[in-house]
C-alpha cells in the first residue's frame, strides 16, 4: 500500500529562527566546547540571515564550524543541550506550527521533519510536535566522543533528497498525494517530490523556483487554510518520481 507523507521544514518554517543558534550557544556553556568554533558557527548563521551569504554557503560554513565546536564533547551532553535549547525555543513557534501537524496527521499523513539544524534539538521538537519521522545534521561518534566530524548535513545540495531517498526504501511512499513545506532553496528537492508543494515565506532562489514551476506561495496567514484546501480537495495525479533524478534537476535550477 502507498501511503502519503506530509515534509516539512523546522527553521523559517515551523519556528521563525534558526534552533541551531541556540543548540550552538548551548555548547558554549559546556566545559571542553570550542568557542571559537562556536562563535564562527553564529557567525555564518548571523550573515544568511543578513542576506550577506546564499543559504548553501551558510551551511557548508556552518557544519564545518560546528563540527569542530563538538569535537570531543559526550553524546549525553550534546543530547541534553538539545532539550534545554529546545525548551528556550518551544515557546516561538509560529502559531500555525502545531495546527498543522495535527491536521496532516488526521489527514492520514505520516509526518516527517527533515531539518538542517543539529538533531540533537530537533529529537525533542519532533517529539512536542508529535511529528512522526525525524532527520537532523548527525555527528559522528566514536567510543560516545564527537569526532568533529558530521554524518549528516540536510542543509546542503542533496541533503533533503537524501533522506527521500532512504525514506523511500523504507515505505512505499505515495509521492503524488505527498505534501512538502519548506522556506529555503534547500527545500526544492523536497518540494519538487511531491504533488502537493507549498512553498512559505520563501527565500529569493526558492521563490523565483516556486514562480517558475508554479508552486504556490504562501505566508503565515495563508498557510493553514491552504494545506487545508490542498487536503480536502480532488489529490493532483503526477508521475512518480526517483529522488535521486529530482536532486540532480534541482542543483541544474539553483545553479542557473
Amino acid at each position: 500500500m502507498q501511503i502519503p507523507v506530509a515534509v516539512l521544514d523546522m527553521d523559517g518554517t515551523l519556528h521563525p529562527g534558526f534552533l541551531a543558534r541556540t543548540m550552538v550557544r548551548e555548547l558554549r556553556t559546556l566545559p571542553g566546547a570550542d568557542h571559537a568554533a562556536a562563535n564562527a558557527a553564529l557567525e555564518h548563521l548571523r550573515r544568511y540571515a543578513a542576506r550577506e551569504i546564499s543559504h548553501e554557503a551558510c551551511a557548508r560554513g556552518f557544519y564545518a564550524a560546528y563540527a569542530r565546536a563538538l569535537y570531543g564533547l559526550r553524546a549525553p551532553l550534546l543530547r541534553e543541550a538539545g532539550v534545554r535549547a529546545w525548551q528556550r525555543e518551544r515557546a516561538a513557534l509560529f502559531p500555525h506550527a502545531r495546527p498543522l501537524v495535527a491536521a496532516l496527521r488526521a489527514h492520514g499523513l505520516v509526518t516527517c521533519l527533515i531539518s538542517g539544524s543539529p538533531v540533537e534539538v530537533i529529537a525533542p521538537a519532533a517529539t512536542d510536535l508529535g511529528v512522526d519521522r525525524f532527520w537532523g545534521a548527525v555527528p559522528e561518534l566514536c567510543a560516545g566522543a564527537a569526532t568533529g566530524r558530521l554524518l549528516r548535513g540536510p542543509a546542503l545540495p542533496g541533503g533533503k533528497g537524501a533522506v527521500l531517498t532512504e525514506l523511500g526504501r523504507e515505505m512505499t511512499v505515495d509521492w503524488a498525494a505527498s505534501l512538502a513545506v519548506g522556506d529555503s532553496s534547500s527545500d526544492v528537492e523536497t518540494l519538487e517530490q511531491v504533488g502537493l508543494p507549498l512553498a512559505f515565506e520563501p527565500d529569493p532562489v526558492l521563490h523565483r523556483v516556486a514562480r517558475s514551476r508554479g508552486w504556490p506561495v504562501e505566508n503565515r496567514d495563508t498557510l493553514l487554510n491552504a494545506v487545508h484546501r490542498l487536503l480536502d480537495g480532488p489529490r493532483p495525479c503526477v508521475p512518480r518520481r526517483d529522488p535521486q533524478v529530482t536532486q540532480r534537476s534541482r542543483a541544474r535550477t539553483t545553479e542557473s
